[in-house]
């Protein structure tokens, strides 16, 4: 497997050294209006929410921006390499990721 040191959901894998949460790491509901993110981990108990983020390249290592965010009403709209997707501000709880060096595609 070439010794990973976290899951393909983003978390840690014990006894490798990988700290439980990246010091700059954030949930994608905290994350600024068109700042450009990376998904570093994402829920992994739910297989449909699973399946939708995967289809939507909302994913570990993957870059990201929020687009829109409307938390009045519960929703926000991420930018990612594929397309724009809107998903509530429960799931972004969820979703953690940490800023990226670049702008998103």
């Amino acid at each position: 497997l070439g010794h990973p040191k976290r899951s393909p959901y983003g978390r840690p894998i014990p006894g490798t050294g990988e700290p439980k949460m990246p010091a700059d790491a954030l949930t994608l509901d905290e994350a600024q209006l068109g700042e450009a993110y990376v998904v570093d981990r994402v829920p992994e108990e739910d297989a449909q929410l699973l399946r939708f983020l995967a289809d939507s390249m909302i994913v570990p290592d993957q870059a990201i921006t929020v687009s829109e965010a409307a938390p009045y009403l519960g929703v926000m709209e991420v930018a990612t390499q594929r397309n724009k997707v809107s998903i509530g501000y429960n799931v972004a709880r969820q979703i953690v990721v940490r800023p990226s060096a670049g702008p998103t595609e």
